[in-house]
């Protein structure tokens, strides 16, 4: 007699926890003809602040552009060297303008997030009242439309959690105060002109690992996907292990498995027990707790928080999403790594990014104008770019090193978007913009040497490429100003 599949669903319990695990072979039907199914492609984006050095004037201070065509990337410029190992997931879309933003009162880094994913011309839509200098007007600025993840979130199907929104950062942007107008800088996702995901974002590691764990948990309505908040929710602080919890149902899985299984569910629990030891020798990871009653004098300021962890806070993240999107608890994942107009102070660069700190200027949003912050500063913006691509190069390897149920990688099955809102920060430039395409998901597929296209500045080409994503994924619905227009030669 053939032995009954695994289901599709199997959770590991114990304790009162339950994680969801990833694709086996022993899950397919007994029968030597049937192959594993087709994975789901992911969407995963990680975002920048404080925009990107992509060149003033021409090419003074361009600190990103490649060298290349669409039939290989023949150079790599500076940051980009961190992925000279994943040339082959490499699609780069150069000079990608949004030259229909225009610059208005006090929207230089603002706009930025709230149009990264909407291609939204936010500071200047015609229904909106322009702004006066300084004025913190919201109204202006909540007319985005829907966000490219939200478009495919809710195109995805994902059965426990629809999408995993995170930041390193307090979720006001980094201010002392609450207003509406820093937090929509703070999160990169928006249902509608006037919904925003700011107070579902994520922003410690622990907040995300208790999340992917409530997800694999019964609701008390019997769902499986329990909110944040619920009562007796596991954390990874407990002094039991999370999977110490569940070994005894992982050794009992393993006898029914077979060899590639069991590397399979091995490799799982090391990630796990990887997270899981990260966040507890990390302390309070993160930046969500960090706030603390502001005094007087640092009312009209920014948060003053300490940033020894953010690489840590960082990786963790980018860990738990590899896990997530493992275990097919959802298909979509957005990060922001950083804010726009972020106030870090310049004295904890390197305890931040690995950079000298800097004398002369205050903070990183003050020392992004680097053309009157003092000669430090256009070398530490340069540093902290290039920490965002490490960042970035962290996932490749991740998702590289991540098995996928079609015997792939999630590498393979990805469509990893790259970029910042702002191309020059000290212009508050939105032209001459870069974007990174890392994956060989749906049908990108960018060579052994990569592909490097030209959007040759248009003014739409940013809204361009959203949309092109967007059709990829199989949205035809026009996505923010792009007046359903594509970039040719990306998928």
């Amino acid at each position: 007699m053939s032995k009954r599949p695994l289901s599709r669903r199997l959770l590991l319990r114990g304790a009162s926890v339950a994680l969801a695990i990833p694709f086996l072979e022993a899950m397919l039907p007994n029968r030597r003809s049937w192959a594993a199914p087709i994975p789901s492609a992911r969407f995963a984006v990680l975002y920048m602040g404080n925009g990107m050095l992509t060149g003033r004037n021409g090419s003074q201070n361009d600190f990103w552009s490649c060298g290349g065509s669409p039939a290989g990337i023949t150079s790599l410029s500076t940051p980009m060297q961190e992925l000279a190992s994943f040339t082959d997931y490499l699609t780069v879309v150069q000079n990608c303008s949004f030259g229909l933003i225009r610059n208005s009162g006090d929207a230089g880094h603002e706009q930025a997030a709230p149009s990264f994913l909407t291609g939204q011309n936010i500071a200047n839509d015609a229904n909106v009242t322009p702004p006066t200098a300084n004025s913190h007007d919201v109204t202006r600025l909540a007319k985005p439309g829907s966000s490219l993840d939200r478009l495919i979130a809710n195109n995805s199907g994902a059965s426990r959690l629809q999408q995993l929104m995170m930041a390193v950062g307090p979720g006001n942007g980094g201010y002392v105060n609450t207003d509406p107008h820093n937090q929509m800088m703070a999160n990169l996702s928006w249902d509608s002109q006037t919904t925003h995901f700011n107070n579902e974002t994520l922003r410690s590691a622990q907040e995300v690992f208790s999340r992917l764990i409530s997800s694999g948990l019964p609701s008390k309505s019997g769902g499986a996907d329990a909110g944040v908040g619920d009562a007796g929710q596991p954390g990874p602080n407990r002094k039991k292990s999370v999977l110490d919890a569940v070994l005894a149902d992982l050794n009992g899985l393993n006898t029914r498995l077979g060899a590639s299984d069991r590397l399979v569910m091995n490799q799982y629990a090391d990630s796990i027990r990887k997270i899981e030891g990260n966040l507890q020798s990390a302390g309070a990871v993160g930046l969500g707790g960090a706030c603390a009653a502001p005094t007087p004098a640092q009312q009209a300021q920014y948060q003053p928080v300490s940033y020894t962890t953010v690489t840590k806070t960082a990786q963790n993240m980018i860990d738990l999403m590899a896990l997530a999107f493992q275990c097919g608890l959802t298909n979509v994942s957005t990060l922001m790594l950083s804010y726009d107009w972020s106030r870090i102070p310049t004295g904890q660069f390197s305890a931040a990014y690995g950079i000298p700190n800097i004398t002369g200027t205050d903070n990183y949003h003050n020392a992004s104008h680097y053309n009157s912050a003092g000669g430090q500063a256009l070398a530490a913006v340069q540093g902290i770019n290039t920490w965002h691509a490490k960042q970035l190069a962290y996932l490749a390897r991740i998702f590289k090193s991540t098995p996928d149920s079609d015997g792939r990688t999630l590498l393979d099955n990805s469509v990893v978007l790259f970029g910042a809102g702002m191309g020059d920060p000290d212009l508050h430039s939105y032209g001459r913009m870069l974007r990174v395409i890392l994956g060989k998901g749906l049908t990108l597929n960018p060579g052994a040497q990569g592909k490097l296209i030209d959007a040759q500045g248009a003014a739409d080409a940013h809204p361009r490429l959203i949309q092109t994503i967007a059709n990829a994924f199989g949205i035809g619905a026009t996505v923010g100003m792009s007046g359903n227009g594509t970039i040719s030669g990306v998928f």
